[in-house]
C-alpha cells in the first residue's frame, strides 16, 4: 500500500465501537463503462445488495455469499475502483486490518446510453430498501 493510499483510509475503530452506515448521498448516476462492467458480474450485484443495509468486511461478505476471501477482495476492489463501494472504517482483527465497505449512495440510477437500448435512453434504478429494480423511460 502506498503512503497516499494509507492517508485516504479512515482511522481504525476500536472493537467495542460498532461500524454503522454513514449518511450516504441519496443517488449515484451510473454512466461509465467501468461502472456497468463492475455491476454486470452477478456476485458484485449481490455484494451491492448486501451492502445496502450494513457495512461488511471481505471476510463477512465471503462467508455470507459463499465465496473465498481472496475472490471477495478482488470483487470489492473492482467495485471500489468503479466508485460503487467505499471503505468507511478499519478495524484490527487478530493482527489483520479489516476494511469495512459500504455503498457510495443509497440508490444507484443506471443511465443506459441510447446506443445500448436502440431508440430511447432508459434509467434503471437500484433501490436501497427494496430488491426490485424499477425502470423508467
Amino acid at each position: 500500500m502506498a503512503a497516499d493510499d494509507a492517508a485516504d483510509l479512515p482511522e481504525a475503530v476500536p472493537e467495542a465501537v460498532p461500524v454503522t452506515l454513514p449518511d450516504l448521498p441519496p443517488t449515484l448516476r451510473v454512466t461509465t463503462e467501468q461502472q456497468f462492467k463492475a455491476v454486470g458480474d452477478p456476485l458484485r450485484g449481490r455484494i451491492i445488495q448486501v451492502l445496502r443495509t450494513q457495512p461488511a468486511t471481505a471476510k463477512q461478505l465471503a462467508d455470507l455469499l459463499g465465496a473465498t476471501t481472496g475472490a471477495m477482495g478482488h470483487h470489492l476492489q473492482v467495485l471500489e475502483e468503479a466508485g460503487l463501494v467505499q471503505v468507511i472504517a478499519r478495524r484490527l482483527i487478530h493482527g489483520i486490518v479489516a476494511k469495512y465497505y459500504a455503498r457510495t449512495a443509497r440508490v444507484f440510477i443506471f443511465d443506459l446510453p441510447r446506443e445500448t437500448l436502440g431508440v430511447a435512453s432508459m434509467d434503471l434504478v437500484m433501490l436501497v430498501d427494496d430488491n426490485r429494480i424499477a425502470t423508467t423511460c
